[in-house]
């Protein structure tokens, strides 16, 4: 092997190593929880060792409930607020509760029907529920944070900017699909680098204004509208090459996220 190659072989290796070596915030018991539930509700027992869902046999381990009030449900997910559901609570982990009593359930959303079936990962007293609610306020903003330094991580150029110019995209390729983007170019005028080398004053970037749903995420930029451009350059598109792609809208930040998405790119400033 040569002394070039046996010296790029080490760089490398010293590189992985490092990288391992990097100091990882453990995740805490509390964020576990809150990671694997989905629906979390305040409830009142109606009938134990029962089910209102046809598909779910009644047990020892599963419960009607009536859902009072929802304190976090995921996106896309129906609220079931005042129905009553099925939730399946494992007694040697949670403990038994009885009819008439009112709890806080954070729950796994299991099967959807006529109504709902949910898996209890714990339950808590209702006295909790205001410090409950806090919590899924504080897990929500740590979760977005912690998603967007990953997303910033991996940004090449971030500006902060407006949008001066549209044109139609001369060149694209003329299909006739209603899947087709509808190519457009955005030349942007540069107010800041926040990540990024370039020295230039505007980028132009392309991103589709097609309406159909393959494209419901690319965000639909025109002219005045100002903010946080994640630019990133892309290849995989037919007659796009080695250019600027904005096409998820987690790639656009309104300006009042700047100082946030400083602290993250600059944690020790």
């Amino acid at each position: 092997m040569k002394k070039i190659d046996i010296l790029k072989y080490l760089a490398i290796l010293l590189l992985a190593f490092l990288i391992q070596c990097q100091p990882t915030r453990k995740t805490t018991v509390k964020e576990k929880l809150y990671m694997k539930t989905d629906y979390i509700f305040k409830g009142e027992v109606v009938q134990v060792h029962e089910s209102n869902l046809p598909v779910v046999k009644k047990s020892e381990n599963t419960y009607v409930v009536k859902v009072n009030k929802v304190l976090k449900v995921s996106d896309g997910h129906e609220n079931f607020e005042g129905s009553e559901i099925t939730v399946v609570i494992d007694s040697e982990k949670h403990g038994s509760v009885k009819a008439g009593e009112n709890h806080v359930f954070f729950t796994k959303s299991w099967l959807f029907g006529e109504t709902l079936a949910v898996i209890a990962n714990q339950i808590d007293p209702v006295d909790r529920e205001n410090e409950i609610k806090k919590e899924i306020v504080d897990y929500q903003e740590k979760f977005k944070k912690d998603l967007l330094k990953k997303r910033l991580a991996k940004t090449e150029l971030v500006v902060l900017g407006e949008v001066v110019e549209v044109r139609d995209f001369k060149n694209q390729q003329r299909k006739i699909s209603e899947h087709a983007p509808a190519w457009k170019t955005a030349l942007i005028e540069i107010e800041e680098v926040v990540k990024g080398d370039t020295s230039a004053e505007t980028v132009f970037v392309y991103f589709s204004a097609s309406n159909d749903v393959h494209w419901y995420n690319s965000p639909k930029l025109e002219i005045g509208k100002r903010g946080i451009f994640l630019l990133n350059r892309k290849d995989e598109y037919e007659g796009l090459k080695n250019v600027f792609i904005l096409i998820d809208k987690r790639d656009f930040l309104h300006d009042s996220e700047l100082e946030n998405v400083k602290n993250i790119l600059n944690p020790s400033k």
